[in-house]
């Protein structure tokens, strides 16, 4: 018995996670850091990511919190790698001793972001997009609607980015649910947090 076939034995009998289901239907992931961006007041780094299954694929962006970027490395070895302004790396001291900071020249911040994120290589994880896909895919096959989304998810009903943000998270429900077939994306909503 291989090592998938192993897996889907042990699998049977509770629910699937997200890294099961990503070897049981040999999912890859490929991801590109498009760079440092502030999105609905959260500063994040924004990736295009293609997720391939067989000859399928179905390509997203996706978004990540600064928090990934790890604050206690030495700059000295990221100046080696990559070249800061003096603006940066006062700025990268100052936020390696307060990481909650916010910083009144956004250009730079950012910036200096994006470059550490780029040394470090900062990625997603690939169970973690699915795991964002699913929540997409959720709302659009449970037929949620605007006011529900809204309820679930905190916003007003009456905000138009509230809207956009609801049209966009079908879209790209939909886009799941044409990538993956029925069964394949009924077991992906059943799946559990590793």
């Amino acid at each position: 018995m291989n090592n998938k076939e192993q897996l889907e034995t042990a699998i049977s009998d509770k629910k699937m996670t997200y890294d099961e289901f990503i070897i049981k239907h040999e999912i890859t992931m490929v991801a590109k850091l498009i760079g440092v961006i502030e999105k609905d007041n959260w500063d994040c780094l924004k990736y295009d990511v293609r997720l391939s299954k067989s000859n399928q694929y179905i390509d997203v962006s996706y978004h990540l919190g600064l928090g990934y970027i790890d604050l206690k490395k030495d700059i000295k070895i990221l100046r080696y790698k990559t070249c800061f302004t003096g603006d940066e790396e006062n700025m990268f001291y100052a936020w390696q001793h307060n990481p909650v900071a916010k910083f009144k020249d956004r250009k730079t911040f950012l910036s200096l972001a994006g470059k550490i994120a780029r040394v470090q290589d900062v990625m997603p994880k690939l169970s973690n997009v699915l795991q964002s896909l699913a929540d997409s895919a959720r709302c659009y096959t449970d037929g949620m609607s605007f006011e529900d989304f809204c309820s679930c998810f905190g916003y007003d009903t009456d905000s138009r980015k509230a809207e956009k943000l609801y049209y966009e998270v079908q879209g790209e429900g939909m886009k799941v649910v044409k990538w993956l077939s029925k069964n394949v994306n009924d077991e992906l909503l059943e799946c559990q947090e590793d």
